[in-house]
Formats: C-alpha cells, sequence, structure tokens
C-alpha cells in the first residue's frame, strides 16, 4: 500500500481503504463455538445425569424448579436442533394426564366458552366428556345414585344384623318362651298377621319360624335413608334360642314383615285351663 498523505481528518475519512486500515488495529472476537440454547441444554443433561432424574418443577430446589422450566422452552423452541445432545431423552414429551388435561380444559371453559343451557355443556367438545356416547346422561355416573343406595341398603343390612349375645340368665325366659308354646299348641293363644308396625313391649311374635320377646325399649337413635333424617329406637329383644339383642324398631319391624312373621296373641280368656299332662312343646 503506497504512502499516503492527510491534510485533514477528511482526507482520513474519505480514504477508500481507511476500514482496511481500522480493521488491522482489531482483535477479531472468537466466534461462539455453539448456539446458547446448546449450552443451556448441556448443563440439563449433566445436572441430570449427576442426579439420576430429569428435572421436574419442585418447590425444594430452587435449581431443578429453573431447569425444568428451561427444559419445557427448550423442548418448544429447539427439539430438533438438540435432538442430537440428547443422550438421557430428556426432550421426549409426556402426555398431559388426565388431571392436566382437565385443568386446561377448564380453563378455556372458564374463559373461552359460553353455555346457555345443558345441551350446550352435553355437546361441547371438552375432555371432560371424551370417549363419552350419546347414552352419557343415562349411564354416566355423574347421574347414577345406585352407589348412595347400594351404601344404604349395606348400612340397613348392618343395622338389621344387630349382633345377639347369648343371655346370662335365660333359664325364666325359658319358662315364659315353654308356656307360649304350650298356649299356641292348645290354642289358648293364636298367630296374628304382623301389620303397620304393631310391635309392642311385652308382646311376642314369630321371626323366621322362630319365637321372640320384645322386653323393653332402648334408646332414641337419628337415621338417615332416601327420605332424609328420622327417628328410631332401639327395641331389647329375646330370642327362643338364648340369645338377646337391641335391634332398630324399624328393622325388627322390616324382618317381621320380610319372614313372613306373625304376632301372638294374649291368651284367650274363655279358654278351658289346662294341666301339665295337656302341654305340648313345639308348634307349626
Amino acid at each position: 500500500m503506497a504512502s499516503k498523505s492527510f491534510r485533514s481528518l477528511d482526507d482520513i475519512f474519505s480514504d477508500p481503504d481507511l476500514d482496511k486500515i481500522l480493521k488491522l488495529g482489531v482483535k477479531p472476537k472468537d466466534k461462539p463455538s455453539e448456539p446458547d440454547y446448546v449450552r443451556e441444554f448441556k448443563e440439563i443433561v449433566d445436572w441430570s445425569k449427576e442426579h439420576h432424574k430429569k428435572p421436574i418443577k419442585n418447590r425444594q430446589d430452587a435449581t431443578e424448579r429453573r431447569y425444568a422450566v428451561k427444559l419445557l422452552r427448550l423442548q418448544d423452541q429447539h427439539y430438533d436442533e438438540l435432538k442430537p445432545y440428547d443422550d438421557m431423552n430428556l426432550l421426549v414429551k409426556e402426555d398431559d394426564s388426565f388431571y392436566d388435561k382437565i385443568k386446561k380444559e377448564v380453563k378455556v371453559d372458564t374463559n373461552e366458552k359460553q353455555f346457555n343451557n345443558l345441551n350446550d355443556i352435553l355437546n361441547d367438545d371438552s375432555v371432560l366428556f371424551d370417549d363419552l356416547d350419546d347414552s352419557f346422561v343415562a349411564k354416566s355416573k355423574l347421574f347414577d345414585t345406585s352407589g348412595l343406595k347400594e351404601k344404604r341398603k349395606v348400612k340397613n343390612a348392618a343395622d338389621q344384623r344387630t349382633s345377639r349375645y347369648k343371655v346370662k340368665d335365660f333359664e325364666k325366659y325359658r319358662e315364659m318362651f315353654k308356656k307360649v308354646q304350650a298356649e299356641l299348641a292348645s290354642g289358648v293363644r293364636q298367630f296374628r298377621p304382623f301389620k303397620n308396625y304393631e310391635i309392642e313391649v311385652g308382646r311376642y311374635y314369630l321371626l323366621n319360624g322362630q319365637l321372640i320377646y320384645v322386653e323393653s325399649w332402648g334408646d332414641e337413635v337419628v337415621k338417615n335413608n332416601a327420605n332424609g333424617l328420622y327417628k328410631d329406637r332401639r327395641l331389647h329383644v329375646i330370642y327362643e334360642n338364648g340369645t338377646e339383642n337391641n335391634i332398630l324398631y324399624r328393622s325388627l319391624g322390616s324382618n317381621l314383615y320380610g319372614g313372613n312373621g306373625k304376632s301372638v296373641s294374649d291368651p284367650l280368656t274363655d279358654s278351658v285351663e289346662l294341666v301339665s299332662e295337656d302341654y305340648k312343646t313345639g308348634y307349626i
């Protein structure tokens, strides 16, 4: 390059070789060997190898939470470019859980959709109604109350199967039952149809082929069924097989109806007094 003389700054800035001259005195910057997103991803890979897991949004670990957020961004923006560096399959996107789908769909429904009636809701393509056929209303568990009914049945059955215990002083009751058996056999007492839940203390009844004696009232209790709350009461019942329990009034009534139960009448006043030889044991 021939030497040049410059008389003013204008001569210098007007020189066509100025750019070349200036570049000679400037050290060129090193070209980055890889993009920032590659470097970030490699950091995440190193962390995952050290901790043997994929980073998640962990409230207790700020570093892991930060890497998890970065990974989601890199998955969306640079999946193809980062695939060669992914030897731990960190870029593989997992399907949203049903819970995540529900959250997203509810957010969309709340902010973007309008429903004017029930048909608008049921005809919507929401994940809330995914994989449901036209018989949804009839079959959906959302409208199925059979579970509640089944629970009531189990609970009521439990009340009806109140545990029985052996009567400690059954001897006095044994004699009472023998006397009633004899009176039934002789016609002094009679079986009557059980109706209108007529259960009285001090009366005998026939339940599933066995005599029972209602000795006394127990505690009052509050129960619940399909019609709401109602009051019931315990009955202390003695069975002729030597057992006793405290069954609910309504449960005993249901058992008597369901088991073809009978009421035992009081002794007939115009009956003939029997001698010991006339007493029979058992009845039909």
